[in-house]
Formats: C-alpha cells, structure tokens, sequence
C-alpha cells in the first residue's frame, strides 16, 4: 500500500514538474539592426523535418514574427538553428519495505526497499547567430523538455517564454 502511494505522489510529482527556460546573450549587440532570418539545417543529418519539428518551428516563427522579423528563404540577417538533446539521468528512491505498522524497525532492524529509476531529460535548444559574421548572438533552452505531452497552446506558452527575452532589452 505504502508503495502504491509512493508511486502516485511520485508521478503526481513528475507530472507537475514545469519546464526550465534559461537565457544567454551578447550584451554588446544592438539587435535592432536585425529584420529577417532563415533557418539553418543540416540535411545530412536529418534529411526530413518530422511532424515535432513543424509544430515547434511554426510556434517560433509566429512568436518571432509579433517582435517584427520575417522569415526569407534568400539571403537574411539572422541564422536560426533548433536542437533537441536528451540525457539519461538515474535517480534513487527509497521506501520501508514493511507491509503492516506492527513490524517497525524496533523489532525487525530498518527494512528498506531502493528502487532505481531511469529518466530521460530533454533539452530544446534555440540559437540565433549573426548571418555575416556566423557568432552566436543569442541562445535560449528549455530543460526538462516533454514535447510529447503538450498540445500547441502549451507548446505556444512554452515558446513565448522562451522568446519573452528576444531581443535583450
């Protein structure tokens, strides 16, 4: 019984947990000289851009297109480039192992079960680089990504968030 609840405030928990934006740019940039953008994409590593990739690139073009940059497919001033990475981190739980109150630990020692679970954090990475000079200008990440649980309005917070501090002010 004691498991079962563990287990329910743990994915309850989990669940609730929010995403993570972190911000990082040049502060000596004037970004205002700034007007359009194209995205950068590497074919050889990804020949196709999945369903995922559509809903997100159409969410930051619309956020990017209220701060008045458009998208060109000629030559631009920005350089957009969109990463996802994971990682798989472990992390340890521990629970009393006892099925009824009466076997404390005064009379049988401490009876402690640890369960290893295995997580995959995810990390969407945004980078906005200088078209002319190829610097990175300005990078924002959301960490503890779950793109599989949001519907687009979700998505579309997420992404505002993100770009809430584009341009630096």
């Amino acid at each position: 019984m004691k498991k079962l609840l563990f287990l329910c405030i743990t994915v309850l928990l989990f669940s609730c947990k929010t995403a993570e934006v972190h911000v990082e740019f040049n502060p000596s940039i004037d970004f205002n000289k700034y007007h359009s953008y194209k995205w950068l994409k590497n074919d050889q590593i990804k020949p196709y851009q999945s369903l995922q990739d559509q809903h997100l690139i159409k969410s930051i073009e619309g956020e990017l297109a209220e701060k008045g940059l458009s998208s060109v497919t000629g030559r631009s001033d920005l350089l957009l480039k969109l990463e996802q990475t994971s990682k798989e981190k472990q992390v340890l739980h521990r629970s009393f192992s006892s099925f009824h109150p009466a076997y404390h630990s005064y009379y049988w020692g401490n009876s402690y079960d640890y369960d290893v679970d295995v997580i995959t954090e995810k990390t969407l990475l945004l980078v906005i680089i200088d078209a002319e000079s190829r610097n990175s200008l300005w990078e924002g990440s959301i960490s503890d990504w779950r793109y599989e649980s949001k519907s687009q309005e979700e998505l579309n917070k997420l992404i505002k968030a993100l770009l809430e501090r584009f341009p630096p002010q």
